[in-house]
């Protein structure tokens, strides 16, 4: 194992990992593009998700006819919400 490599030391063998569920808890599954799939979006032309400089999830939709949806339940009628995203333009 290389230097300074972080690890964890079982006396035995490891507990069964659950799975990352991106999101869970909330009311968007996988808000932040975190799985870099669309298994909670259905994208519509030719979206994708891709690692930018710090190797964090990021949303490509090239083109005006490009987007992603989801369907969010669990929400009350009559009551305001409001969903925000930093858009970037592409240099």
């Amino acid at each position: 194992m290389p230097a300074k490599t972080p690890c964890v030391i079982y006396p035995s063998q490891a507990s069964a990992q659950t799975p990352v569920r991106w999101g869970e808890g909330g009311p968007v599954a996988d808000p932040g593009f975190d799985s870099y799939g669309f298994t909670a979006w259905k994208p519509t032309g030719p979206a994708r998700v891709e690692a930018d400089a710090k190797g964090n999830p990021r949303l490509i939709l090239p083109g005006d006819a490009t987007a992603v949806s989801q369907a969010i339940t669990g929400l009350t009628p009559g009551r305001t919400y409001a969903a925000t995203s930093p858009p970037r333009a592409a240099p």
